[in-house]
């Protein structure tokens, strides 16, 4: 129906559509309207008048295709009912009503069963298309066979037209509730099987609905297969399309493929394929569909008995002849058609599910079954949670790369498909299990096969991990395309089968480099390995265009194409085109061969797939003549990245051991220590245990080496024999060999004569595992940043990699020893107390296997387990050279050449455990016990300072001997019959360090050695600021030393000179402390004027005593310092700090033992002199004229005059001094009284004692004001009593504030002076516990006494202060003054 009106403005039209889908006009309305409906005119304009545009309003029982409801402004459509459904599907069989009268009961049921599928589905995925089609569908059997549908057939029609949609209830479920609920008669349906029945097995239903067969009078709707990883697509090439003219076109996903030229393309292959009657199956074409309307549609417009389509190319539209048998074939993955094709485009065509698992068997299943418990098992960690590192749990996707569901059902169907044999019985099960397994270890990590001890195959691992490493070769590209190429049968030509392989990795792909590398381990010629990167090309074509020019090359010789691909989990599609692109353009060059007559040479192909370990989504197994395989590596082992197998079942230590074996053999070097050797004759042993070598080849090799077979021999009959068994694996042969290794190792060890080069190489070849050079290179700056500097010290970190980096270099100090060496023994004997303390000896490989993150981020497993011993080896490679660097003692190396005795003597120490022990358990930490986060360079100095060592290891031997001399006092205390130096001698003779100084030092080296090994004793023992005081100190040590060795007549040995020194030090070692805090007060002490002074040539070490005196002679003062108050002050400080240490000193030499000399007395008796005497004038500032006092100019110059006339005394235990002394007080008093009175202040000349109340009379002469005023009144004159000057009747004597200040600052510095002279008398007089000469003591003794006049008169005396002023602090009470009574009673005075 169409209705059409026409205004000045618009017109309008309605379609029915139903109207003319139910009666199948074969002129579609809708098609005649395109340009109405494009355009909205009739005629072809862009912009047509306004009254020439028609618009439309469709009804539609139909799904509109977007190119419909594009167009329309809105859109809208109800959903039909029970009714209209079965009205329609009458009136689409009302055709024939003999067919209708059979189905006819059949169809309410359909309708309700549709329309409860139709509202349950989640989304619309089916609809009135496929409702019509199982009408359609049932309506042609009861056609064709002239009765009511059998069970089968209706089972068929529904499965055909409601299929592919997972994850809901089988539809057919529906359709047989429904059909029992409305109880069809039994003649309704026919349950009887006939021959004719369909087949509804997944295979028959796409069989059928390839071959058209469903209907009658028309044909059955393209196909639309569903699938999982492109499976559908072999199972299609190899069931269903073999017998069929095919051609698959795989949409292309490089880059610039996405353009309009590359569908106008595709669409032009749909469309000779339509013409020619080919079957087209289309993949990856999701841009292309649109294009597809018509044809899809099946709406065909017929001309002279030919069929026409319209195929659309945007707004243009081209007509095609449809061939009769042209089928179409769309194959898409079932996520993509869930959830982004358009619900029209799936409605159009028969949908089915197409994976592996259902064309699978029911044996197949079983078997599939028994393997998805074996991969899970394969999978799974069977340990304890307490065991592991992580809580990562294993997915089967992780030991398998690329697993999916479909996986096993994949490999199950394809080995299957290959064997072809009968199924039923246990034996082909085992077979086919056994072969899947095969493949499925194929795509498995190495990391996987390493977990297998810990999982629940662990009975299986041993098997499983010598399949997957010695038999399929997954050590690397090279060595697996190898074994590849052997096991492929040679044809009649000779040539190999061709092999097309997908390659997984996680190691970076290949380079140019590594393709010619490749090319040489596989025999081919460089220019026959061609590599491409996907990632390169951007379109289809140009990639074609490569894969072209390669396999028409292949005229000459055999070839090999590496197609590489990064970022697997991101380009599968792109993968896949690319898959599809080499297999066509190998069919086309074997045909264009063909023709031709030209016999091409195999081309194999790998594609090689690199993927990240953090990525997701990548699918493997594809199937087909492809296999899948992973190398975790592509590169071949190298010394920095070991092969796992060689690494299985052995602790870091024991592979640590062959290196160093290998090392030694090589070098001929015999380790010190024979325990070390014979563990590494063990590790080696236990390495050849763990291959399993098999007894009958155990036994060859014995009968060979008993009947005097040697290495050459040995090698040659292998080689023989590995020629003449090809079918044996390479690495299984190369196994069988090692049985000899041990044998000869034996027979090395019973030879007396060491073997020459060529026999050493034979035995080296097999040994080490792991290049432990390569270990400690790669470990070295990490270990360098390990180790802890001080602040000042931070420069040393780049020097110490500098000279590391060279000493170990594999070509640097060759020989039995050196640096390289060294080390490795060092690190292999922590890594062995490593294992022993932490339990890891076997299971470290296992489990570096659980540990996800490590191996995440290392990228390769092989890698992982690489920088797994780089970690094991840094921290104690960190400890080691911390050790070594002490006082920078690595740069002794490079000072030296290598036959230096320095240089021999630094390997020889390091190279013995006994000399520098070395132990894991130093390096903990002591709080939680695990390694410590920094290894600190020690600073071995006095007080933990730095020093520049000029001695190889010369801590080490400071700690022996010592330690040795502590021993031999020991000892001393026990026996009478040898001395201590004795005993010290001889424990050095029998210690290791004894021997290796005895056979290391050449005898003109000694003074070198003792040289070098003093100034680092000095450092270690001494504080030292300059080189010059080490040099002082050093010279002491010496002198020491060589006057005990003459006592003891020891002799002077290497030996005897180093116990010298130690027994030096100890009996002089509080003299240099004394000598060190002298220099500590007076740093000038050993400045060059005063070396001279310092020199021992006395005979006997002075130079504490020397350094007291040229102190105290440097420090005596000027003339400045002697009258000026400043200078005096900065004097006084000078000698307060350095008082302590020289009074210290001088004490200590006088009164010391047998150990002080007499020349060393003698010069603590002279400087003890020069000592007192500044003692005097030290004691004369901080009393008389300290800082805080207002001292006059005039009283501080008068320490020049005391200063020079106590040079002139001998000393202040004789008269003169105190009399010099006496002298300067009385001259500093009357100076001091005539500062604040004319005249002078002295003792009141009334009452003779001292002026308490001061009058100064007009004459300015002072006396008490009690007496004057006494006076007065007595004699009733008033004159002076001094100068009997008259003094006016008018005069008040009165003390006023001046006079009264003036007195008291006169009375405090009388007291100054009195606290002076007490403090000489005390410090000086009495000092050293002994009491001065008589005269000083009698005169001592008359300054504590006085007479006054009257005592005079009455012979009575009176007591004072001791001071050396008559008239002070006269005492009431007759008695001694104590201070001087307890001098002279500690004097122990008589």
């Amino acid at each position: 129906m169409f209705l059409l009106s026409k205004s000045r403005t618009a017109s309008y039209g309605i379609i029915d559509c139903q109207f003319c889908k139910v009666f199948n006009f074969t002129y579609e309305g809708k098609k005649t309207l395109h340009p109405l409906l494009e355009t909205g005119s009739e005629e072809d304009e862009d912009s047509p008048a306004a009254h020439k545009k028609v618009g439309f309003v469709g009804l539609s029982n139909w799904a509109l295709d977007p190119a419909k409801m594009n167009r329309g402004i809105l859109v809208s459509r109800e959903e039909p009912d029970e009714e209209e459904l079965v009205n329609t599907a009458r009136g689409i069989c009302a055709t024939d009503p003999h067919v209708l009268g059979l189905i006819e009961p059949l169809i309410p049921s359909l309708a309700k069963a549709y329309l409860s599928l139709y509202k349950n589905q989640k989304r619309e995925f089916f609809g009135l298309r496929d409702y019509y089609s199982l009408i359609k569908m049932v309506y042609s059997f009861s056609s064709k066979s002239g009765r009511s549908p059998t069970q089968l057939e209706i089972e068929h029609s529904v499965k055909r037209n409601f299929g592919g949609l997972l994850g809901a209830e089988d539809p057919m479920r529906d359709f047989e509730e429904h059909m029992q609920m409305t109880a069809l008669a039994e003649s309704d349906i026919d349950d009887k099987a006939t021959p004719d029945d369909p087949d509804c097995s997944p295979a028959g239903l796409l069989q059928a609905s390839l071959q058209g067969h469903a209907t009658g009078e028309g044909e059955s709707r393209y196909l639309l297969v569903l699938t999982e990883n492109y499976a559908a697509l072999p199972i299609l090439r190899q069931q269903l399309l073999s017998q069929q003219d095919a051609i698959i076109i795989f949409g292309s996903s490089f880059p610039y493929d996405q353009e309009y030229t590359q569908v106008c393309r595709n669409i032009n292959k749909i469309k000779v394929c339509m013409e020619t009657g080919r079957t087209v199956v289309l993949l990856n074409l999701e841009n292309l569909y649109e294009s597809l309307y018509d044809a899809l549609n099946q709406y065909y417009v017929t001309f002279g008995g030919q069929r026409y389509v319209d195929l659309g190319l945007g707004t243009h539209r081209v007509k095609c002849r449809v061939h009769n048998d042209f089928r179409l074939i769309v194959i898409a993955d079932k996520d993509v058609v869930y959830e982004r094709f358009p619900t029209p485009l799936i409605n159009r065509l028969e949908k089915h599910f197409l994976a592996t698992s259902t064309m699978l068997t029911m044996d197949q299943r079983e078997i599939v079954t028994q393997l998805e418990q074996w991969v899970k098992n394969f999978a799974t960690i069977d340990l304890p949670q307490y065991k592991r590192d992580t809580n990562y749990k294993f997915a089967i996707s992780d030991a398998f790369v690329g697993y999916h569901d479909d996986t096993l059902a994949s490999l199950v169907y394809q080995i299957c498909c290959e064997m072809g044999q009968a199924e039923g019985n246990d034996e082909w099960k085992n077979m086919v299990c056994d072969h899947v397994k095969n493949l499925l270890l194929q795509c498995a990590t190495p990391e996987a096969v390493c977990r297998l001890t810990n999982s629940k195959l662990r009975q299986e691992a041993d098997e499983l991990h010598r399949q997957y490493m010695e038999v399929q070769q997954h050590s690397s590209l090279a060595s697996y395309l190898k074994q590849q190429l052997k096991s492929g049968t040679p044809g009649g030509d000779g040539h190999h089968r061709e092999i097309i392989h997908q390659v997984t990795t996680h190691s970076r792909l290949l380079v140019k480099e590594d393709r010619m590398a490749l090319a040489g381990e596989l025999d081919l010629s460089p220019q026959c390995v061609q590599g491409l990167f996907l990632q390169k090309f951007q379109t289809e074509q140009q990639f074609s265009a490569e894969i072209r020019d390669f396999f028409g090359s292949r005229q000459e010789r055999e070839g090999l194409l590496l197609v590489q691909c990064e970022d697997g989990h991101q380009n599968n599609q792109l993968i896949a085109c690319a898959s599809y692109c080499i297999q066509d353009g190998r069919t086309q060059a074997k045909q264009e061969a063909s023709q031709k007559g030209i016999q091409l040479y195999p081309a194999h192909v790998v594609f090689v797939i690199q993927l990240s370990r953090m990525g997701k989504g990548f699918t493997g197994f594809q199937g087909g003549n492809s296999r899948s395989t992973h190398i975790d590596d592509l590169r071949p082992p190298q010394p920095n990245r070991p092969e796992i197998s060689t690494l299985r079942g052995q602790g870091v230590h024991s592979l640590l051991q062959q290196d160093l074996a290998a090392m030694n053999i090589q070098t001929g070097y015999e380790p010190a220590d024979a325990l070390m050797e014979t563990e590494v004759r063990d590790a080696r042993v236990e390495n050849l245990e763990t291959m399993e070598i098999g007894m009958e080849g155990v036994r060859r090799e014995e009968v060979e080496v008993e009947n005097g077979m040697d290495a050459e021999d040995m090698a040659v009959a292998d080689v023989q024999e590995e020629t003449m068994d090809t079918a044996a694996p390479p690495v299984q042969r190369a196994v069988e060999v090692e049985p000899c290794i041990q044998e000869r190792e034996q027979s090395r060890v019973q030879r007396s004569s060491a073997p020459d080069a060529a026999q050493r190489a034979n035995r080296v070849a097999a040994l080490p595992p792991i290049d432990c050079t390569k270990l400690l290179q790669e470990s070295l700056h990490a270990a360098a940043l390990r180790i802890g500097d001080s602040e000042e010290r931070r420069h040393r970190t780049t020097e110490r990699i500098t000279l590391l980096q060279q000493y170990l270099q594999p070509g640097v100090g060759q020989g039995p020893l050196n640096f390289l060496s060294a080390i490795k023994q060092r690190v292999t004997a922590l890594t062995g107390e490593w294992e022993e303390r932490s339990g890891s000896r076997d299971g470290w490989l296992h489990n570096e296997a659980i540990a996800v993150a490590k191996v995440q981020e290392s990228g390769t497993f092989r890698r992982s387990v690489w920088q797994h011993l780089v970690s094991i080896v840094t921290p104690l490679l960190a400890e080691i050279l911390a050790f070594c660097d002490y006082n920078d003692n690595l740069s002794i190396l490079s000072m030296y050449p290598q036959g230096h005795w320095q240089h021999q003597l630094w390997l020889a120490i390091l190279s013995d455990p006994t000399l520098s022990p070395l132990h894991y358990a130093d390096f903990l930490s002591p709080k939680n016990q695990v390694l410590r986060e920094k290894a600190l360079v020690k600073m071995l100095g006095s007080g933990e300072r730095h020093f520049t060592a000029r001695l190889s290891f010369s801590w080490l031997l400071k700690n022996h001997l010592d330690l040795a001399h502590t021993t031999a006092r020991e000892l001393k205390a026990n026996t009478e019959q040898s001395t201590v130096h004795e005993i010290f001698c001889s424990q050095i003779h029998e210690s290791p360090w004894g021997r290796l100084l005895n056979q290391i030092i050449p005898p003109g080296a000694s003074q070198e050695f003792m040289e070098a090994y003093m100034m680092d004793y000095v450092c270690m023992v001494y504080t030292t600021k300059s080189d010059v005081e080490r040099e002082c100190v050093c010279q002491a040590l010496l002198l020491t030393s060589q006057v005990i060795m003459r006592e003891s007549d020891q002799g002077s040995t290497l030996i005897e000179s180093l116990v010298g020194l130690h027994v030096a030090h100890a009996k002089i070692q509080g003299r240099l402390l004394h000598f060190s805090r002298l220099m500590e007060v007076y740093p000038d002490l050993v400045i060059p004027n005063n070396l001279p002074r310092l020199s021992n040539q006395d005979g006997e070490m002075t130079l504490d005593a020397k350094a007291v005196h040229v102190i105290i002679d440097s420090i005596q003062p000027t003339n400045a310092e002697c009258k000026e108050e400043r200078s005096q002050h900065i004097w006084l400080r000078k000698v307060q700090a350095a008082r302590p240490v020289i009074e210290t000193v001088i004490q200590t030499i006088l009164v010391g033992s047998a150990e002080y000399g007499p020349a060393t007395k003698k010069i603590a008796e002279n400087a003890k002199q020069m000592w007192d005497k500044m003692s005097v004038q030290r004691l004369f500032i901080e009393n008389v004229c300290p800082a805080n006092a207002d001292v006059d100019e005039k009283i501080a110059q008068q320490g020049t005059m005391l200063w020079r006339g106590m040079r002139n005394v001998s000393s202040m235990k004789n008269k003169d001094g105190l009399d010099h002394l006496e002298k300067i007080l009385i001259l500093l008093n009357k100076s001091a009284s005539k500062l604040h009175f004319k005249y002078g202040f002295e003792d009141c000349p009334i009452c003779l004692m001292t002026i308490q109340e001061p009058v100064e009379l007009p004459c300015h002469h002072v006396c008490c004001k009690n007496c004057i005023r006494q006076l007065f009144r007595d004699l009733n004159k008033h004159e002076c009593p001094t100068c009997r000057t008259a003094v006016p009747k008018d005069y008040k004597p009165l003390v006023t504030k001046e006079n009264k200040a003036a007195l008291d600052k006169f009375h405090s510095f009388r007291q100054r002076c009195n606290a002076f002279f007490m403090d000489v008398v005390s410090q000086l007089c009495f000092a050293d516990g002994t009491a001065p000469s008589h005269e000083v003591i009698t005169k001592l003794l008359s300054y504590v006494t006085r007479k006054t006049e009257s005592d005079m008169e009455t012979g009575a005396m009176q007591t004072k202060m001791l001071t050396a002023f008559k008239g002070d602090c006269i005492d009431r009470t007759p008695v001694i003054r104590s201070v001087l009574l307890q001098l002279l009673l500690q004097a122990r005075y008589t």
